[in-house]
């Protein structure tokens, strides 16, 4: 699998969305500005990224036979990530309860992902700024700290998520955070 960089702005992002169908690409990773407004050129969309209103990963879906469909569905991975790492620390949330501090994109990504994975309840923690809003729309929505976690183990595993998702086979974990030194 080979990975490249392209600059795409919103004016040219739905010719670069059809070039993943065009060109049979596994898929593409998205950047801001435009994981909030792919959604628009996607035949589908995950629960969480539909929640989120970010898409970070875009996948050409395949067919029983395994060839890609140029059926083009998103996910935001950042909170798959998040939540992915926590479980390799051994840790069973469900039911849990959980403090979030922020509420930037992958804080979002992080709430709506536990929510659905089954957190029992969020307690959100946000300045005024311009994303406290959108803590307090996290709230509405569904919705004791042992170990607080960096982001690390969240870049990890939504790089890994994504690479499964394109692939359909997974990446070594332990090779990966030998890697990244986590």
């Amino acid at each position: 699998m080979i990975q490249l960089a392209f600059e795409v702005d919103n004016d040219s992002l739905e010719n670069a969305v059809e070039s993943i169908r065009a060109l049979k690409m596994l898929g593409s990773n998205i950047s801001m500005p435009n994981k909030t407004v792919v959604h628009k050129y996607l035949e589908e969309v995950d629960e969480a990224a539909r929640l989120c209103g970010a898409i970070n990963t875009v996948v050409n879906t395949r067919d029983e036979n395994g060839k890609v469909t140029g059926h083009l569905k998103g996910y935001n991975t950042d909170g798959m990530g998040y939540w992915q790492g926590i479980r390799e620390e051994g840790i069973d949330f469900k039911g849990m309860k959980m403090v979030l501090i922020g509420t930037g994109g992958a804080a979002t990504a992080i709430a709506v992902r536990g929510a659905l994975d089954g957190i029992a309840q969020i307690d959100i923690f946000n300045i005024k700024d311009k994303f406290y809003a959108r803590g307090e729309e996290i709230a509405a929505r569904d919705a004791g700290v042992k170990k607080v976690y960096n982001g690390m183990s969240m870049m990890l595993f939504q790089a890994l998520i994504a690479i499964e998702l394109y692939t359909g086979k997974s990446t070594p974990v332990d090779y990966m955070k030998e890697q990244l030194g986590i």
